[in-house]
């Protein structure tokens, strides 16, 4: 319950209700920015292949990455978006993955090879 004192509510106006409500939407995004921060969350643009149903995503730059079946591909990492393609065109999703883009790069140089496809099951 909050207790609200009679004097703000006698001097209430519109301005109030506008710095109130912004109050709460700015701490509420802040929130947002520092759990992913601290938590190490990115959002990653991928595709979804419509014959396997693989999810790609690039990890880095010239990192060129198809999926298992062979008819999608993306580049780019996170400078550039290129899909190619031989059928059908992929959708279009967007992960929330606990990685920072440090990993992804090391990743990727050192071949270690542990992100950037999803196979489905």
């Amino acid at each position: 319950m909050v207790l609200v004192s009679t004097k703000i509510i006698k001097n209430f106006n519109f301005a109030n209700l506008f710095y109130i409500f912004f109050s709460i939407y700015n701490n509420i995004i802040l929130y947002i920015l520092l759990y992913r921060i601290y938590n190490k969350i990115m959002i990653i643009n991928a595709i979804k292949c419509p014959s396997c149903n693989d999810i790609v995503y690039s990890r880095a730059r010239h990192d060129m990455r198809g999926c298992s079946c062979g008819d999608v591909a993306i580049d780019g990492g996170f400078d550039y978006k290129k899909v190619s393609y031989r059928k059908f065109s992929p959708e279009s999703i967007q992960l929330d993955l606990d990685i920072t883009k440090a990993e992804l790069y090391t990743d990727w140089n050192n071949r270690v090879d542990e992100y950037g496809l999803i196979k489905s099951a």
